[in-house]
């Protein structure tokens, strides 16, 4: 397995998150009242490619990446990297890279380095100083000394330059944040000491300055127009800019205020020759400094940028601004520059939800907003993410209005499938069909888009989903079977040691799950012909199987896993073990039925009982942003989208500790998509050490994985319209209190009415 390990060396630590509020002066107003002198400030983003994929083959599955510096020069990006061939115990051997990207941004090209000099002593390319004509300066170091080196494509080993050795013993510029300065300079910050070094462009000290330990730098750059040298960060936590040489305030603490300090990137970049200003960005946004006046530029995140990293910023000859940043897990160039013409006024689209915005979904909207000039999305939801113990009292709450509001000819234009009654709301009135809306169907998970099938027709779309399966024993008990009925299954449980069927599972969830879950089997309700046989003898055969194998608690093993083995119990309930979406359940199943997991599904009057349960978007019929709507849609099941949602589930994904809302990475409902996350889960291989988190696959789980998608169901239950009636009526039988007769006959009235109401 592959593996890469990368360090971005920022050279930044702190934010200060209400950075000069009271000077901002307004976003994209170049500061005149004529709104014919407003200037608008455009964002275009490009993504940049991983530097590491050029790289993981070099020592074959051994391969090892890091990361040394990462340099953004005149729009170029220029890498030091190292590959290790790393086996379980010991590096074996070493290689060094530079790498090039230059605009369009579309491949990184690596060339490879040597470290040994005329001299017969190593220097290991460290940092890139400066690019210029193709050649970079580049400081190569070992434990001795530092030395200067130049080199362009083509050659073998970088070029000393003479007279330029630096002694590392009394400060080793490896271990220092490094600025590079126009003219040659090279500041180095001993953040330890707290002092900055100035050294000549042949590496001779020129100055030191000792700041305290009250200063945190977080970058130096020059003044605009007397070239002076500036660093800024916080003295005393308070942010401000001040002159190397004398210590004075460029931008004043009393400017900067008493700020509370927060965790972010801040850069500082002077402006060309012809611009006087001084460009700061964080991660909120971007404002430009002259004479102590601060003006706010752009706010990230009104542009839907969510900036998580500020590695760095560049101002360039035209007058725009480069940002390289990491925004929702991606790495992006960003150019920002001003212009007469307005920004795009949007139509809003809300989306009411009760899952938090990170997550997938939430970095796919953001996607959308930035890259749709005509429509933005915005996310209704809870207004505390904190686990609370009313939580569930405003999640109901939150739900209840809403559907209010649409009852009343308002409401959001689009739900997400926890909001409602998607029957219901069809029935009254309250969606709009969406047929037609995607135009390949072939290309979608059939059983994610028929759960969004209503009668026939289809109300909702699904972005992603999970699925819900039943596994047990392939040969001591499932044998060479590739489904089962629900006789079937009956037959076999009675015919083993088991005591117990699931584990957690009562008797109305064993009626339920293994048989009326199944939408095509009439022989307890007849959906199709509006005909129920709940009072019939095999309901009653039923009802008495899923008393003798409920598990109400009276088996209370200390391990589950040791009652499947020892055949006591047949499976295990999911929840047990959390997201049945993650791959790292199949390899938990493989180890609790002893690597002989047969993943058959319910048991079903025809095919596999395998559910899939996608998280569908439904049109409120209310809405007039219908083409929006549609395009925002298509959008989220686009080839692009799906496969940026499988990565982000398999690699990118980490619970967010003490959010009530977090999610689940969940499978992706587009089938290239699919075959993308078995592929994943393939390259980073089983893993059954870890329970938590998304692991990888072995050769025989995605083949099951496969099984599992070729015959997965849809998850529109019928059964769930009337799932209060089922527990109103059979908890008295299962309490004791009723025969199953009596039970069934109540029951299958009661059904039966329904049915009636409903043709």
């Amino acid at each position: 397995m592959v593996m890469g390990e990368k360090k971005r060396k920022a050279g930044i630590c702190l934010l200060c998150c209400c950075l000069m509020a009271a000077l901002f002066t307004g976003c994209g107003n170049s500061g005149s009242e004529d709104t014919s002198d407003q200037v608008y400030y455009h964002i275009q983003e490009t993504s940049i490619p991983d530097p590491d994929e050029g790289l993981m083959d070099v020592f074959g599955e051994l391969t090892r990446v890091s990361e040394q510096d990462l340099v953004l020069k005149d729009g170029t990006f220029y890498r030091i990297a190292q590959c290790w061939e790393m086996d379980e115990y010991e590096v074996l051997q070493v290689k060094h890279f530079v790498q090039i990207l230059e605009p369009p941004y579309q491949e990184w090209v690596s060339y490879e380095v040597g470290i040994y000099y005329a001299d017969e002593l190593y220097r290991v390319p460290r940092r890139v100083l400066n690019a210029e004509d193709g050649r970079l300066l580049i400081l190569a170091h070992n434990v001795e000394q530092c030395i200067l080196a130049s080199w362009q494509p083509g050659m073998e080993v970088p070029e000393k330059i003479l007279g330029s050795e630096y002694d590392n013993s009394s400060q080793d510029l490896g271990d220092c944040e490094l600025y590079r300065i126009s003219e040659g300079t090279i500041c180095a910050y001993d953040r330890s000491g707290h002092t900055v070094t100035v050294l000549d462009e042949t590496l001779k000290v020129q100055e030191k300055k000792e700041l305290g330990a009250e200063a945190n730098i977080y970058g130096v750059t020059e003044e605009p127009g007397s070239g002076e040298l500036l660093w800024y960060g916080t003295r005393n936590k308070v942010f401000g800019v001040w002159r190397l040489e004398d210590g004075t305030a460029v931008l004043s603490n009393d400017a900067a205020g008493d700020a509370a300090i927060g965790s972010g990137n801040v850069q500082l970049h002077r402006g060309t020759a012809e611009d006087v200003g001084l460009y700061q960005a964080d991660n909120q946004g971007l404002w430009r400094m002259e004479e102590g006046n601060v003006t706010e530029l752009c706010h990230f995140s009104d542009r839907s940028y969510i900036l998580e990293e500020l590695y760095s910023m560049e101002a360039m000859e035209d007058g725009s601004l480069l940002l390289f940043v990491k925004c929702d897990g991606e790495e992006l160039l960003l150019r920002i520059e001003g212009n007469r013409v307005p920004l795009p006024e949007k139509q809003i689209i809300t989306l009411a939800t009760t899952h938090t915005a990170k997550s997938s979904l939430g970095r796919a909207i953001s996607r959308f907003n930035r890259s749709n000039e005509l429509y933005q999305v915005e996310l209704l939801t809870l207004d505390t993410q904190e686990l609370a113990p009313d939580y569930i009292a405003k999640r109901q709450e939150f739900i209840d209005q809403i559907q209010m509001e649409t009852a009343a000819g308002r409401g959001p234009d689009l739900f997400s499938s926890e909001m409602i009654n998607a029957s219901d709301m069809v029935k009254n009135g309250y969606l709009q069909s969406l047929e037609g809306v995607l135009e390949d169907e072939d290309a979608y998970w059939q059983a994610a888009l028929d759960s969004g099938r209503i009668q026939g027709e289809l109300y909702g779309i699904p972005y992603d989903c999970s699925y819900l399966f039943l596994t047990t024993y392939s040969q001591s008990f499932a044998g060479s079977r590739q489904s089962w009925t629900l006789p079937e299954l009956m037959e076999a449980v009675r015919s083993s040691d088991a005591e117990v069927l699931q584990n957690d599972l009562d008797g109305i969830a064993i009626v339920l799950a293994y048989a009326l879950y199944d939408n095509d089997n009439k022989t307890f309700i007849d959906w199709e012909n509006g005909k129920s046989h709940l009072e019939e003898a095999p309901f009653l055969e039923l009802l008495e199987f899923a008393k003798e194998y409920a598990d109400v608690g009276r088996h209370a093993w200390a391990n589950d896993t040791e009652a499947v083995k020892e055949g006591k119990m047949i499976a295990v309930n999911p929840r047990v073990f959390g997201g049945l979406e993650r791959f790292s359940y199949m390899s938990e199943l493989e180890n609790i039925f002893s690597g002989e997991p047969a993943h058959l599904g319910y048991p079903r009057s025809e095919g596999n009982g395998i559910y899939v349960m996608p998280r569908l978007f439904y049109l409120n019929a209310q809405s007039d942003k219908r083409e929006g709507v549609e395009i925002f849609l298509r959008y989220l099941l686009s080839e692009e989208t799906q496969r940026r949602h499988v990565e982000f589930s398999v690699n990118d994904f980490t619970y967010v500790v003490g959010e009530a809302l977090a999610e689940s990475p969940k499978l992706a409902v587009r089938l290239s998509a699919l075959e993308r996350s078995i592929e994943l889960g393939l390259q980073k291989g089983p893993n059954l050490t870890n329970p938590i988190g998304h692991e990888g696959l072995s050769e025989e789980q995605a083949k099951w994985m496969r099984f599992l998608i070729e015959n997965a169901r849809p998850g529109n239950f019928y059964v769930q319209e009337i799932e209060d009636i089922i527990y109103e009526e059979l908890d008295p039988f299962f309490q004791g209190q009723r025969t199953a007769e009596e039970a069934a006959r109540i029951l299958d009235n009661r059904v039966q009415l329904y049915l009636d109401e409903r043709k």
